[in-house]
C-alpha cells in the first residue's frame, strides 16, 4: 500500500473506533451502568445471538433434536446472564440492605443466588411452555 492509502485506513479505523466507543458510552450513560459494564453486556448479547443463530442454522439442519424450538429457553437465559454486569451495578445502587452482621449488602436480585434462581425460572418456564405447546399441537 502506498502511504496515502495507509493514512486513509488509519484515519477510518480511528473514526470507526471513536463511533463504537461513543455508542458504548451512550448506552452506558442511558442505563446508568458505565462504559465497562455496557461493553460487557453488548458484546455478551451479540455473542449469544450469533451462537444461537449458528446453532440454529447449521446444527439444526443436521438433526431434529437441536432446533430453535427446543433451544429458545436456554438462549433467553443466556441473554439474561449477559446482563449480569448491569444487574450488579443496579443492585449496588439500589437501597442497601443490612445483613445480620451489620454490613451493607446488595439487593437479592443482584446476588448470585438471585440471578441463578431467575435463570432457572426462565429455563423451566420455557421448557413448560414448549411442553404445553407440543401437547396442544398433538391434540
Amino acid at each position: 500500500m502506498t502511504d496515502n492509502t495507509s493514512n486513509i485506513v488509519v484515519i477510518l479505523s480511528i473514526i470507526v473506533a471513536g463511533i463504537i466507543t461513543y455508542f458504548l458510552y451512550a448506552i452506558g450513560e442511558l442505563f446508568g451502568i458505565g462504559i465497562y459494564a455496557a461493553t460487557q453486556v453488548i458484546f455478551s448479547i451479540l455473542i449469544t445471538v450469533f451462537l444461537t443463530w449458528l446453532a440454529n442454522t447449521y446444527v439444526a439442519a443436521c438433526s431434529d433434536f437441536f432446533s430453535f424450538r427446543q433451544f429458545w429457553p436456554v438462549s433467553l437465559a443466556l441473554i439474561w446472564l449477559s446482563c449480569w454486569p448491569a444487574i450488579r451495578v443496579w443492585a449496588q445502587d439500589a437501597r442497601p440492605f443490612t445483613s445480620v452482621l451489620g454490613e451493607p449488602m446488595r439487593a437479592w436480585w443482584g446476588m448470585w443466588y438471585g440471578v441463578l434462581l431467575i435463570t432457572l425460572a426462565i429455563v423451566f418456564i420455557g421448557i413448560a411452555i414448549n411442553y404445553l405447546l407440543l401437547e396442544a399441537y398433538r391434540r
